[in-house]
Protein backbone atom coordinates (compact mmCIF):
# COMPACT_ATOMS: atom_id res chain seq x y z
CA UNK A 1 0.00 0.00 0.00
CA UNK A 2 2.85 2.51 1.04
CA UNK A 3 4.43 2.20 -2.91
CA UNK A 4 0.39 3.18 -4.38
CA UNK A 5 -0.54 -0.30 -5.45
CA UNK A 6 -3.45 -0.54 -4.21
CA UNK A 7 -4.34 1.27 -7.19
CA UNK A 8 -4.41 -1.95 -9.15
CA UNK A 9 -6.09 -5.15 -8.74
CA UNK A 10 -3.02 -6.98 -7.00
CA UNK A 11 -2.10 -10.15 -5.11
CA UNK A 12 -0.03 -10.54 -1.65
CA UNK A 13 1.45 -13.57 -0.54
CA UNK A 14 3.00 -14.57 2.67
CA UNK A 15 6.25 -16.48 1.91
CA UNK A 16 5.95 -19.34 4.74
CA UNK A 17 2.21 -19.60 5.29
CA UNK A 18 -0.64 -20.26 3.36
CA UNK A 19 -2.46 -17.01 3.11
CA UNK A 20 -3.25 -14.89 0.19
CA UNK A 21 -4.61 -11.50 -0.35
CA UNK A 22 -6.02 -10.05 -3.04
CA UNK A 23 -6.86 -6.41 -3.28
CA UNK A 24 -9.58 -6.13 -6.44
CA UNK A 25 -10.03 -2.40 -7.52
CA UNK A 26 -13.47 -1.56 -7.46
CA UNK A 27 -14.05 2.45 -6.54
CA UNK A 28 -17.95 2.28 -6.57
CA UNK A 29 -18.84 -1.72 -6.37
CA UNK A 30 -20.10 -2.17 -10.09
CA UNK A 31 -17.98 -4.84 -11.11
CA UNK A 32 -18.92 -6.43 -7.79
CA UNK A 33 -21.67 -8.95 -8.80
CA UNK A 34 -19.31 -9.81 -11.79
CA UNK A 35 -17.13 -11.17 -9.78
CA UNK A 36 -18.85 -12.75 -7.42
CA UNK A 37 -20.56 -14.76 -9.88
CA UNK A 38 -17.15 -15.88 -11.29
CA UNK A 39 -15.98 -17.02 -7.58
CA UNK A 40 -19.35 -19.15 -7.88
CA UNK A 41 -19.07 -20.82 -11.03
CA UNK A 42 -15.24 -21.32 -10.03
CA UNK A 43 -13.90 -18.72 -12.94
CA UNK A 44 -11.66 -17.70 -10.18
CA UNK A 45 -10.63 -19.25 -6.88
CA UNK A 46 -13.14 -18.80 -4.40
CA UNK A 47 -11.90 -16.73 -1.09
CA UNK A 48 -12.49 -17.71 2.19
CA UNK A 49 -13.24 -14.19 3.84
CA UNK A 50 -14.66 -11.22 1.65
CA UNK A 51 -13.97 -7.52 3.21
CA UNK A 52 -15.68 -4.83 1.11
CA UNK A 53 -16.65 -1.19 1.31
CA UNK A 54 -18.31 1.85 -0.74
CA UNK A 55 -19.82 5.14 -0.40
CA UNK A 56 -16.70 7.12 -0.68
CA UNK A 57 -16.70 7.29 -4.31
CA UNK A 58 -20.52 7.35 -4.39
CA UNK A 59 -20.82 10.22 -2.34
CA UNK A 60 -18.10 12.39 -4.97
CA UNK A 61 -19.97 11.39 -8.27
CA UNK A 62 -23.39 11.30 -6.87
CA UNK A 63 -23.71 14.14 -3.59
CA UNK A 64 -26.40 14.24 -1.12
CA UNK A 65 -28.57 15.24 0.42
CA UNK A 66 -30.78 12.06 0.02
CA UNK A 67 -28.13 9.32 -1.36
CA UNK A 68 -30.93 7.74 -3.34
CA UNK A 69 -28.46 6.74 -5.86
CA UNK A 70 -26.23 4.54 -3.47
CA UNK A 71 -29.33 3.72 -1.51
CA UNK A 72 -30.85 2.37 -5.07
CA UNK A 73 -27.06 0.65 -6.14
CA UNK A 74 -27.11 -1.16 -2.40
CA UNK A 75 -30.73 -2.77 -3.33
CA UNK A 76 -29.80 -4.30 -6.47
CA UNK A 77 -26.13 -5.13 -4.42
CA UNK A 78 -27.78 -6.66 -1.61
CA UNK A 79 -29.47 -10.39 -3.23
CA UNK A 80 -25.79 -10.72 -4.56
CA UNK A 81 -23.81 -10.17 -1.22
CA UNK A 82 -26.36 -12.21 0.81
CA UNK A 83 -25.61 -15.62 -1.86
CA UNK A 84 -22.32 -14.56 -1.27
CA UNK A 85 -22.92 -14.69 2.49
CA UNK A 86 -24.49 -17.65 2.49
CA UNK A 87 -21.04 -19.16 1.47
CA UNK A 88 -18.04 -17.11 3.13
CA UNK A 89 -18.09 -14.35 5.53
CA UNK A 90 -18.54 -11.18 4.26
CA UNK A 91 -17.58 -7.56 6.34
CA UNK A 92 -18.92 -4.68 4.53
CA UNK A 93 -16.95 -1.59 5.74
CA UNK A 94 -18.56 1.61 6.44
CA UNK A 95 -16.93 5.33 4.84
CA UNK A 96 -14.01 6.47 7.46
CA UNK A 97 -14.62 10.15 7.82
CA UNK A 98 -11.79 11.98 6.21
CA UNK A 99 -9.74 15.18 7.02
CA UNK A 100 -11.92 16.95 3.40
CA UNK A 101 -15.52 16.64 4.93
CA UNK A 102 -13.90 18.94 7.62
CA UNK A 103 -11.76 21.51 5.72
CA UNK A 104 -12.75 21.90 2.52
CA UNK A 105 -16.75 22.38 3.02
CA UNK A 106 -16.34 25.33 1.26
CA UNK A 107 -15.19 23.54 -1.98
CA UNK A 108 -16.71 20.38 -1.60
CA UNK A 109 -20.54 21.66 -0.03
CA UNK A 110 -21.71 17.79 -0.12
CA UNK A 111 -18.63 16.70 1.37
CA UNK A 112 -18.94 16.36 5.02
CA UNK A 113 -19.69 14.65 8.40
CA UNK A 114 -23.21 14.60 8.06
CA UNK A 115 -23.27 13.43 4.51
CA UNK A 116 -20.86 10.58 5.67
CA UNK A 117 -23.30 9.53 8.38
CA UNK A 118 -26.20 9.58 6.27
CA UNK A 119 -24.02 7.40 3.60
CA UNK A 120 -22.85 5.23 6.41
CA UNK A 121 -26.78 4.82 7.86
CA UNK A 122 -27.67 3.76 3.68
CA UNK A 123 -25.08 0.92 4.25
CA UNK A 124 -26.40 -0.23 7.20
CA UNK A 125 -30.19 -0.14 6.15
CA UNK A 126 -29.75 -1.57 3.26
CA UNK A 127 -27.34 -4.55 4.21
CA UNK A 128 -29.96 -5.23 6.72
CA UNK A 129 -31.02 -8.94 6.55
CA UNK A 130 -28.07 -10.05 4.05
CA UNK A 131 -25.86 -12.08 6.58
CA UNK A 132 -23.49 -9.41 5.83
CA UNK A 133 -21.60 -8.25 8.60
CA UNK A 134 -21.14 -4.19 8.84
CA UNK A 135 -17.76 -3.69 9.84
CA UNK A 136 -18.11 0.05 12.04
CA UNK A 137 -14.96 -0.11 14.33
CA UNK A 138 -12.94 1.82 12.19
CA UNK A 139 -15.37 5.41 12.58
CA UNK A 140 -13.73 6.01 15.69
CA UNK A 141 -10.93 5.53 14.92
CA UNK A 142 -10.87 7.54 11.52
CA UNK A 143 -13.02 10.55 13.38
CA UNK A 144 -9.79 10.90 15.95
CA UNK A 145 -7.41 10.74 12.97
CA UNK A 146 -9.35 13.72 11.27
CA UNK A 147 -9.76 15.96 14.10
CA UNK A 148 -6.74 15.34 14.95
CA UNK A 149 -5.27 16.36 11.27
CA UNK A 150 -7.70 19.38 11.77
CA UNK A 151 -6.42 20.58 14.94
CA UNK A 152 -2.31 20.09 13.57
CA UNK A 153 -1.16 19.50 9.68
CA UNK A 154 1.09 16.31 10.90
CA UNK A 155 3.02 14.63 8.33
CA UNK A 156 5.75 11.69 8.65
CA UNK A 157 7.49 11.49 5.65
CA UNK A 158 8.96 8.33 4.18
CA UNK A 159 6.61 6.22 5.79
CA UNK A 160 3.26 8.50 5.77
CA UNK A 161 1.74 7.17 9.57
CA UNK A 162 0.37 10.43 9.74
CA UNK A 163 -0.51 12.53 6.26
CA UNK A 164 -2.85 15.14 6.81
CA UNK A 165 -1.77 16.75 3.48
CA UNK A 166 -4.01 14.35 1.96
CA UNK A 167 -7.63 15.21 3.05
CA UNK A 168 -9.35 12.60 0.88
CA UNK A 169 -7.84 9.67 2.98
CA UNK A 170 -6.37 8.90 6.25
CA UNK A 171 -2.57 7.92 7.50
CA UNK A 172 -1.24 4.55 7.54
CA UNK A 173 -1.35 4.66 11.05
CA UNK A 174 -4.51 4.26 11.19
CA UNK A 175 -4.80 1.60 8.20
CA UNK A 176 -2.57 -0.49 10.19
CA UNK A 177 -4.73 -0.39 12.96
CA UNK A 178 -7.44 -1.93 10.50
CA UNK A 179 -5.07 -4.27 9.12
CA UNK A 180 -4.21 -5.43 12.65
CA UNK A 181 -7.84 -5.96 13.66
CA UNK A 182 -9.06 -7.89 10.51
CA UNK A 183 -5.51 -10.26 11.01
CA UNK A 184 -6.80 -10.82 14.34
CA UNK A 185 -10.09 -11.66 13.91
CA UNK A 186 -8.97 -14.30 11.41
CA UNK A 187 -5.72 -15.34 10.99
CA UNK A 188 -6.52 -18.68 13.38
CA UNK A 189 -10.28 -19.06 12.17
CA UNK A 190 -8.55 -19.70 8.64
CA UNK A 191 -5.47 -20.54 8.73
CA UNK A 192 -4.86 -23.03 11.53
CA UNK A 193 -1.81 -21.73 12.42
CA UNK A 194 0.28 -21.32 15.72
CA UNK A 195 0.59 -18.19 17.33
CA UNK A 196 3.57 -17.42 15.94
CA UNK A 197 1.53 -16.42 13.02
CA UNK A 198 -1.26 -15.72 14.73
CA UNK A 199 -1.46 -13.26 18.15
CA UNK A 200 -4.73 -13.50 18.84
CA UNK A 201 -6.47 -12.87 22.26
CA UNK A 202 -10.10 -12.63 23.45
CA UNK A 203 -10.43 -8.88 23.54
Amino acid sequence: MHLQQFKYTSEVRHVSAPFRVTWYTDWKLDGFPELIHRWETNQELRPSLVITGGGLHWMQHHPPPTGDPFRNFLTTLAPHLSRLAAAVPVYFKLTDYVPRSYTEVNRYPDFNPKAITLYNSIARQQLQGTGVVIWDSTLKLSLAYTEECVRVRRVTPDNYEWNCADHGHIGYIMLEQYTDMIYNVFCNRFLNLTEKYCNTGND
